[in-house]
């Protein structure tokens, strides 16, 4: 299944399963796997800004928390912890560190906090390796697809091909932290010619056509294609062109908000002959 279409899978199924946990905080007594799955839905769901709200304030508690488990194992402390309820605990607790890295990572675009993420999913995949097959698969099954994500997120795509970071960090404050297929598929883009770099972004291209269908990301294509254009040269201009005045309007909206951090200004000349309407009524009057 695609990366995307598994992620709005998750994303409905989410909204659910989070309800049960609305009053939820760490310090809360509850089943350590039931909050692991919590917060792993979150992180896939793309609810990256709860997990963010998490990390200062719980990242470390649950660190000090795996320590005083290990330590119970260990028998370096008084407080005995049966073995099979321990290492059920750590699964869920790596489950839970992993997921503030991992949305950590998609929202600053830090690719050594994905890397920690890994080693604590991996730590509990082997965890769940002998006594708990159905959690090794579950763990195995979303450390693949977290994987997929981030090799197809803006950060891993664009960051070659787009200089300015404040860009890439409005995508991810907008949730866009995966490229669907057919955007993908236009930073793939070959020619006959020559190899090209970044697809329909390669800056040695004088053309591009791109024939989608409805729905199919273009409106985000021609936004990646004016930070590209912009990031390798502040004078440049863009022209985007709509059919009517309220796509232009709409259009403006969405580029000044996606584009305001890098210093673009966005302003929409608009033909006086193009009136709605609505606005022929205002005028008879």
């Amino acid at each position: 299944m695609d990366s995307v279409c598994t992620k709005h899978v998750l994303e409905s199924s989410c909204v659910a399963y989070c309800a049960l946990f609305s009053n939820i905080t760490p310090t809360v007594e509850t089943d350590l796997r039931l909050l692991g799955d919590y917060y792993i839905l979150q992180t896939l769901a793309g609810n990256h800004s709860f997990v963010r709200t998490m990390r200062t304030s719980n990242l470390e508690y649950w660190r000090t928390r795996e320590r005083t488990i290990r330590s119970s194992i260990e028998g370096e402390n008084d407080t005995a912890i049966p073995l099979s309820l321990a290492v059920d605990q750590l699964i869920a607790i790596k489950t839970i560190t992993a997921s503030i890295q991992i949305a950590t990572a998609f929202v600053f675009g830090r690719q050594q906090d994905f890397d920690i993420a890994i080693v604590d999913m991996t730590a509990a995949i082997t965890l769940a390796d002998t006594a708990l097959p159905e959690t090794r698969w579950t763990l195995s099954t979303i450390s693949r697809l977290l994987r997929r994500l981030w090799n197809d997120s803006p950060w891993t795509r664009l960051r070659p091909l787009i200089e300015s970071r404040p860009y890439l960090r409005t995508l991810a404050s907008r949730g866009i932290s995966t490229l669907w297929s057919s955007q993908i598929a236009a930073l793939e883009m070959k020619s006959e010619f020559s190899d090209l770099i970044g697809g329909y972004l390669d800056e040695r291209l004088r053309r591009v056509v791109l024939s989608m269908p409805t729905s199919a990301g273009k409106t985000l294509i021609a936004e990646i294609a004016i930070a590209a254009v912009m990031s390798r040269s502040r004078s440049a201009k863009c022209v985007y062109v709509a059919p009517s005045r309220a796509l232009c309007d709409q259009i403006v909206q969405t580029l000044s908000e996606a584009l305001v951090s890098s210093g673009i200004k966005v302003a929409a000349p608009i033909s006086d002959s193009d009136t709605s309407a609505y606005e022929g009524i205002v005028f008879k009057r």
